[in-house]
């Protein structure tokens, strides 16, 4: 609130317009708005607006006292009702420039929105075209896939999976006929096999040298491995597989075939053996491996190999778990035992004794087998051309 000052009554020629004398009434009020209160953004203190009328009733004052001919100019306007331009003044110069810089970015907006319609659209990619990209194979015969696997990414192998439309994506090889599946098993990503498998990849495709999937986690000897790759599928896993094909049906999956030998007639128990991974040695006599299978280039079975390198706890597993007979011979007639005395490791051979084998060491290694007998070589070529399923002539 601003207070009342109590102001001097002023002498007005009789002849001057009664609008003035109102004027000069209400300036002799004190209160003297002048549209200053108009403004919303000016706000004035008592103090200022006395001061304020105190100047407009001096200048009152002395345009009252001049010569009466000057009356007319004090209706044209030589009198100012004071309000003095507030309103205007509301609006700052500043506010006036931002206003300015405000309309002059809006203008650039819309320039560049007109020349960015302007361009010909292209097409967004559709799931089609991501996949022709992700499985495109470069000079290596390899996809996206692939490269993700031999990085060792595996949410982008997991990514990679849902672009596929068909499971046959998935079994594409590089120029090794590695798929990814191979890659997985031999990177030791026990993860990504088994999103592999359940998304529908083929376990038993060879690579170059006839190696499965199965071949390559028996040669790494790495348990997890084997295990996602043997393992049944479950109903719960294809539910929450995320996937744009329809998944095969538990019944058409068949598993692994644990007794497929690679391009040198070697099953994955063989395999296992000659690298010493007697961890892998129980699983796969879980799933039902054939551990008295020979080997197609000489007829070993597990035991023979064991028994050749003297592995004394091998030998104890392979007879005690896995079943495997001491009896079964070689092409040129070894036992188990012959083999672990011939190569000098005579605690595995009273081992195997121990176990039943027939301590018998034939004297075809004297001059019996080394004699060259026709007869006994076309019988074991034909032996190995079974094995390997090689028709002989």
């Amino acid at each position: 609130m601003y207070r009342r000052r109590d102001t001097p009554r002023l002498r007005i020629p009789e002849d001057v317009p009664a609008h003035v004398k109102e004027d000069k009434d209400l300036l002799s009020s004190g209160t003297c708005d002048s549209g200053i209160f108009s403004s919303s953004s000016v706000e004035l203190s008592s103090g200022t607006l006395d001061s304020f009328s105190s100047r407009a009733l001096e200048s009152f004052s002395r345009n009252a006292s001049e010569d009466d001919s000057d009356s007319s100019k004090l209706e044209r306007g030589n009198y100012e009702r004071m309000d003095s331009g507030i309103d205007v003044c509301s609006c700052p110069v500043s506010a006036q420039t931002s206003h300015v810089d405000e309309s002059k970015k809006h203008a650039k907006v819309v320039a560049s929105f007109q020349h960015e319609s302007s361009k010909p659209r292209v097409p967004s990619p559709t799931l089609d075209d991501v996949e022709k990209e992700i499985f495109r194979r470069d000079e290596n015969g390899e996809t996206e896939l692939h490269r993700s696997i031999r990085r060792g990414a595996q949410e982008a192998v997991f990514s990679t999976i849902r672009f596929a439309s068909s499971s046959s994506c998935l079994d594409i090889r590089n120029n090794y006929r590695q798929t990814a599946l191979h890659l997985a098993v031999a990177s030791k990503l026990p993860l990504v096999v088994r999103r592999l498998i359940i998304a529908g990849a083929h376990p038993d495709l060879q690579d170059i040298n006839g190696n499965s999937p199965l071949h390559l986690a028996s040669i790494v000897g790495d348990f997890d491995t084997m295990i996602q790759l043997l393992r049944p599928i479950s109903s719960e896993e294809q539910r929450k597989m995320m996937h744009r094909y329809k998944l095969p049906t538990l019944l058409a999956y068949r598993g692994i075939k644990l007794d497929a030998i690679n391009f040198e007639g070697m099953a994955a128990v063989h395999l296992a053996t000659l690298r010493g991974h007697i961890n892998l040695l129980p699983l796969l006599k879980d799933y039902r491996a054939d551990f008295n299978a020979q080997e197609g280039l000489c007829g070993r079975t597990p035991l023979h190999m064991a028994a050749e390198a003297g592995q004394e706890e091998m030998i104890r597993i392979l007879v005690t778990y896995c079943g495997a007979l001491c009896d079964v011979e070689t092409y040129n007639g070894l036992e188990p035992y012959a083999s672990a005395t011939l190569n000098g490791h005579y605690n595995s051979a009273d081992l195997l004794e121990a176990f039943g084998a027939d301590p018998y060491v034939p004297h075809s290694i004297d001059e019996d087998t080394a004699s060259d007998d026709e007869g006994d070589e076309m019988e074991g070529l034909q032996e190995f051309s079974r094995a390997v399923g090689i028709p002989a002539n």
